[in-house]
């Protein structure tokens, strides 16, 4: 057990620019703090098992992201459009000791295409400048040939992370009914 603290504020909004172009912006600010919390488990590694003051683990203080839109009639039947957004996922702790973490990342992605009616094809781009952040990080128990004791349960401890997806090009085609 123990007590943590969390708290934020989050704003999103969005703009028709013209009777064509829209644009959105998303933030997110939640600091968040353990105010009482020990951690037995991270004694055999020389840290104090009071972590608090320590960020809560796996949750960013800041994310965010910017969109924007642009759609026009191509003809009577067919509308174009070109879409782009742009994501930012701030730094993140694998776990209540805060002695690793994961970078914080942005990626970008865009499409461009037409529709009509209930018909969607679409060239796209995710990932667009190849980042190669780690999208989650997360504390990893090894029990792997290791005595089942109480004691030592905590001792074999490393960091799991996750890759992001590499840029990836594409064309889709969507069909609603």
């Amino acid at each position: 057990g123990g007590e943590a603290e969390i708290y934020g504020l989050e704003f999103e909004g969005q703009a028709a620019l013209t009777e064509d172009w829209t644009a959105g912006l998303s933030v997110a600010w939640a600091p968040s703090e353990y105010k009482t919390f020990e951690a037995n488990f991270v004694v055999p590694y020389g840290v104090p098992a009071d972590v608090s003051g320590n960020s809560i683990n796996r949750y960013p203080e800041w994310t965010g992201s910017i969109t924007s839109t642009y759609t026009t009639a191509i003809n009577n039947t067919w509308d174009g459009f070109v879409r782009g957004d742009v994501v930012y996922f701030g730094k993140t702790f694998p776990e209540v000791d805060n002695l690793a973490y994961c970078d914080s990342y942005i990626t970008a992605n865009a499409r461009i295409g037409i529709e009509k009616d209930n018909l969607r094809i679409e060239a796209f781009v995710k990932n667009a400048f190849d980042d190669s952040s780690y999208t989650a990080c997360q504390r990893f128990s090894d029990f792997d040939g290791i005595p089942l004791e109480f004691s030592v349960l905590t001792r074999y401890q490393g960091v799991q992370v996750t890759p992001q997806v590499p840029r990836q090009f594409g064309v889709r085609t969507s069909l609603n009914f």
